[in-house]
């Protein structure tokens, strides 16, 4: 006796020939089918037995007359493609456009908006802010005290987001031209000054030489950009008299700063004169009239107002700048330099604007392997890398293996590894459990950005800088 309770209808060939058709090619025939003019051609007979189906797609796919599509190989291996990821769930969410075969032929690749040495891809949280399709969604996420320092900074942008599909319109208009043009020049000349500043940072000897020319190329960008601050006040002066020797010593040095100002006017005002004296003495000597001596001193003698920098051009090169100073402190000289430590705490001297600007993914995972690999300092390097997960930088891959790296050697001296006596340190406070749950924590964190379609970071609201 047949296993199956209806052996006739297992016998039908429609039957079985829709169990092994797949559905991508049934969908590109009936693709290229209604592409195809209707002809005057003779009904063929319909032998199909009309069977109930779950729905009408299904039912108009299992059909059985075979029409010939018109759709050319390329064609069809384009559609299936698609539907094969439609089908896997992997289909992205835009494809970048493919050049046409005159563009190859003449020889001409589309250039990216970025050079290679200035990569922007999201790393600081300005960059998301400007890279996602609306700033003021992406920053709803974040505490109300990043939203207003991040506006600050983004507010300093002359050009607009770029627009994925401008190269596709037929004809651009004015505005857009002129922003166009306006980016190449600007992309000029932050690549000028890109390699003038990597320069002179390479060339320093020491780390002292290297710290004074941060001081005067990277870490006055805030203030020449406009959006220096008073500096974050750290959360570690927990005490009254604490507090007060900080403010003090911000007042000594405001104080300082001050007179260095007054001097240097002092010896701009005196060169000024002795140099409107010899003019005139110049002037006397040509014979050159008063009236016509008045009309040369018209110009007032006002020191002259110090150029503000375009964020556009010197924006992006401020966390490049950072991020290069950090790995030169690590890796330039003999030994690794402890000034490496102080960077962080001196862009937030700078304010909070600089502080969303400056710091970026690659920056803190850099300085969270120094903690770790030159110092052995696992507290230090999980504190900074909480410090950028409440900050709502993108955890990425390199997060991951360093948490990993150190997951695995905090559980080798756990279980007697490293000898008995880390065996027993680990045991008692701050090592009993509290880095193993911390790690864990930042372990979940990095998955939860991974998987994400959009690499949406790991928000926290209770951030305190």
């Amino acid at each position: 006796m047949s296993r199956n309770l209806l052996p006739f209808l297992y016998q039908t060939r429609t039957l079985r020939y829709a169990c092994r058709r797949p559905t991508t090619i049934l969908f590109i025939q009936k693709a290229g089918v209604s592409t195809r003019p209707k002809q005057a051609t003779p009904r063929r007979p319909d032998n199909s037995i009309p069977f109930e189906w779950d729905g009408e797609e299904d039912a108009a796919a299992h059909d059985g007359s075979e029409e010939q599509g018109t759709l050319t190989p390329s064609e069809t291996e384009i559609f299936k493609s698609i539907f094969d990821d439609i089908s896997q769930g992997q289909l992205p969410k835009s494809r970048k456009r493919t050049q046409p075969a005159e563009e190859l032929a003449d020889g001409k690749t589309q250039e990216p908006a970025q050079s290679s040495g200035d990569q922007r891809q999201g790393n600081t949280l300005v960059e998301q802010a400007r890279d996602s399709g609306s700033s003021v969604e992406f920053l709803q996420r974040y505490p109300a005290s990043l939203q207003r320092a991040a506006k600050a900074a983004l507010g300093k942008f002359n050009l607009a987001p770029p627009r994925p599909k401008l190269r596709d319109m037929a004809e651009l208009d004015k505005v857009e031209a002129k922003q166009k043009a306006l980016a190449a020049d600007y992309e000029k000349r932050r690549e000028k000054k890109k390699l003038q500043v990597e320069e002179r940072m390479k060339a320093c000897k020491t780390d002292a030489q290297l710290w004074k020319v941060m001081e005067k190329d990277v870490f006055s960008l805030p203030e020449g950009l406009g959006i220096f601050e008073d500096g974050i006040k750290d959360p570690r002066v927990a005490s009254e008299t604490a507090a007060e020797d900080f403010k003090e010593q911000k007042r000594i040095k405001e104080a300082k700063k001050k007179e260095k100002k007054q001097q240097r006017l002092e010896r701009n005002r005196k060169r000024r004169e002795e140099g409107e004296k010899k003019r005139r003495e110049q002037r006397k000597a040509l014979g050159i009239g008063e009236e016509e001596e008045a009309i040369l001193e018209a110009d007032p003698a006002e020191p002259r107002k110090k150029k503000r920098l375009i964020m556009d051009i010197h924006g992006p090169l401020y966390p490049h700048f950072l991020l290069t100073g950090l790995e030169l402190f690590d890796t330039a000289f003999p030994k690794p330099s402890l000034l490496a430590l102080s960077i962080l705490p001196r862009i937030k001297e700078n304010g909070l604007p600089s502080y969303v600007l400056g710091v970026s993914t690659p920056f803190f995972v850099k300085l969270a392997e120094i903690h770790w690999r030159r110092f052995g300092d696992c507290r230090a390097a999980l504190d900074t890398l909480d410090e950028m997960k409440k900050m709502g930088l993108h955890l990425n891959e390199d997060v991951g293996t360093l948490v990993d790296e150190m997951a695995s050697h905090i559980h080798s001296c756990t279980w007697g590894a490293q000898g008995p006596f880390v065996m027993a340190m680990m045991e008692v406070p701050p090592y009993q459990g509290t880095l193993t749950r911390r790690l864990e924590r930042l372990k979940a964190a990095v998955e939860h950005s991974t998987q994400q379609p959009d690499g949406q970071p790991w928000v926290e609201t209770n951030v305190r800088l």
